[in-house]
């Protein structure tokens, strides 16, 4: 966990895809982050989200259009405190936050989150904070696939099915110290493939890749493994709020998170 005095520093990946955005070119806009989540556009929703949480005296967002950023509200508002900096991507969203990571002291604790996440709370970034395993280098939150899909059937997530569970990621991650930037050197090497779990895995080993397959292989293992390649210690926070498992690629997605604020099925969102 950490301690609700403990300020920390937050970066927002809202940065371009190469290849475009789907979503953004569907509803004529140049970037994803500009897409209106009931009435707000969705960076203003996480931007809000943290600066509600009042855990962060520091927030970066990774983006290509830093004019487009500061108009936002709660950017400028974030803006009047000293607290927002606006800094261009590079190259890959693994090089981005190295980047970003560059700008502040090595033993600052850093969210890690993105933009697209259009449901996330003040709360449930107190809950993940609190949570977090305090001897780990790098805490990834996850949600459970089964609760999520139980509750939202047509909820399409890319799913990762270990022995013991099955659990999709959050865009939420708490990172400290060097051991952490150890890992994100190894995300980039692999970050082409992270919609590809098979892929990622065969990197990892043969061993590693037939126990997934057979179904043999747990999340901690898994966990162990990679904290081994990559010299930093990682753990997982399991979420109790599935909604945090929700983000928006698509225009499906964009119609689950309307229809969610809508009928109240989230607390604390507006």
């Amino acid at each position: 966990m950490t301690s609700a005095t403990e300020k920390l520093a937050a970066i927002v990946l809202a940065g371009r895809r190469r290849s475009g955005d789907p979503l953004a070119n569907a509803l004529g806009l140049p970037d994803k982050w500009m897409v209106e989540v009931g009435g707000k556009q969705m960076l203003s929703r996480v931007l809000n989200a943290l600066h509600e949480s009042e855990r962060f005296n520091q927030i970066l967002v990774v983006s290509d259009a830093p004019e487009a950023v500061r108009k936002s509200e709660t950017a400028q508002r974030i803006n009047a405190l000293g607290q927002l900096r606006i800094l261009a991507p590079s190259g890959s969203p693994a090089s981005s936050v190295l980047e970003a990571l560059a700008k502040l002291p090595e033993e600052t604790g850093v969210l890690l989150t993105t933009a697209d996440h259009a449901l996330l709370q003040a709360g449930q970034i107190k809950t993940f904070l609190d949570g977090a395993p305090e001897d780990a280098d790098f805490v990834a939150a996850l949600a459970d696939v089964e609760a999520l899909q139980r509750r939202f059937p047509e909820v399409k997530r890319t799913a990762w099915r270990f022995s013991d569970q099955k659990v999709a990621g959050c865009n939420l991650f708490l990172m400290r110290g060097k051991p952490a930037r150890n890992l994100l050197t190894l995300w980039r090497s692999v970050e082409a493939d992270r919609k590809r779990p098979l892929r990622i895995l065969r990197r990892f080993g043969l061993g590693l890749l037939l126990s997934y397959l057979l179904g043999r292989l747990s999340l901690q293992r898994a966990l162990d493994r990679l904290s081994k390649l990559a010299d930093c210690k990682i753990a997982a926070f399991h979420h109790p709020d599935p909604l945090v498992g929700i983000d928006v690629d698509t225009l499906e997605d964009l119609k689950l998170v309307e229809s969610i604020l809508t009928q109240g099925q989230a607390d604390n969102i507006s």
